[in-house]
């Protein structure tokens, strides 16, 4: 069974399976994704609802060409819709949803996102990158998920909101997801040992191992939390908490790693290190780019670390590391 044959049979044999929903509509459609992504997304929607979770079919066809039967492979498919089954809304209710405090911005790569940032909502941040934005329009689920939208110029021009407005709704997320900035091992620690720390303010008196080779960056939700080094005054903090310029790694739209300058690390190996985890580690839709970033605490602003001043460079050797 080849690709075309595999989404039309889904297509097909779904809405059997799901016989319990009345009006049931299924409809395959090619969804683009965040660095202009394509994807194979299987929408179902029931009665007045026009606008559903999107299921997407290239991972399930790789289950199906690596031994699993499509009977298996749909059941999947129908248990994650009946799992997501309140999320459906309809067009309209999107449109009259309430945006205070359901507003994310999202760190995207400008070259990379040509064809998306037709459509959409977006803040240039300068060094190539950019911050569009999404409004949560489901409540978030036990595994974390949530249904969000992209918010669209014509979604906005029928709210009358410019892109500043909408910028600010999202600066108050702050509010309810903080921010965090922690040392990767003790993250990483976390993660082995099944335990959460205690939660440290987010403010320049915050106290750090200067010993650590690399910090983290990101939300408590770990939800689009790279996006956050261009809020008001994050960059700047960073500085003041580490008491040097430093790199930035744009480890997912999620999150980003931070490298304090003296830890003698190169930027080609930063660069080079970037590259091979997107390669290797990072899902293409999650991605943010394929460049190491500097932070010059002279000039108060962040570049690809191709332009830096030459003299910048270390000259010693850099350690080993991992992200």
């Amino acid at each position: 069974m080849n690709f075309n044959e595999f989404k039309a049979e889904v297509a097909e044999k779904i809405v059997d399976q799901l016989s319990e929903v009345e009006g049931l509509r299924a409809e395959v459609k090619d969804v683009l994704k965040n660095n202009d992504q394509r994807k194979t997304g299987l929408i179902l929607t029931a009665g007045k609802e026009n606008v559903a979770p999107v299921i997407y079919l290239e991972d399930f066809y790789a289950e199906l060409q690596h031994g699993r039967s499509f009977a298996d492979v749909l059941k999947d498919i129908r248990d994650i819709y009946r799992e997501h089954a309140h999320m459906p809304v309809a067009a309209e209710d999107i449109l009259n949803v309430d945006m205070k405090d359901k507003v994310f911005a999202v760190l995207v790569d400008k070259a990379r996102n040509t064809e998306s940032l037709e459509n959409l909502v977006y803040k240039d941040v300068g060094s190539g990158l950019a911050l569009t934005y999404r409004v949560q329009v489901t409540e978030v689920m036990p595994d974390g998920g949530q249904g969000t939208v992209g918010i669209s110029k014509g979604m906005a021009m029928t709210r009358g909101l410019d892109v500043n407005t909408i910028h600010e709704m999202a600066i108050d997320s702050i509010r309810r997801d903080p921010i965090e900035f922690r040392p990767m091992e003790e993250i990483m620690n976390e993660i082995l040992q099944g335990a959460s720390a205690n939660s440290v303010e987010f403010n320049e008196n915050m106290e750090v191992n200067k010993d650590e080779v690399m910090f983290v960056l990101s939300n408590q939700s770990r939800f689009y939390g790279a996006s956050l080094f261009f809020y008001p005054g994050v960059k700047e903090t960073i500085e003041k908490i580490l008491g040097e310029g430093y790199f930035v790694l744009p480890s997912s739209k999620h999150e980003l790693i931070i490298i304090p300058e003296s830890r003698g690390v190169s930027p080609e190996e930063l660069s080079n290190m970037v590259k091979e985890v997107n390669e290797s580690q990072v899902d293409s839709v999650d991605q943010i780019s394929d460049t190491a970033y500097f932070y010059d605490p002279k000039i108060k602003e962040l570049m690809p670390v191709a332009e830096m001043d030459v003299q910048k460079a270390p000259e010693i050797d850099s350690p080993q590391m991992t992200m």
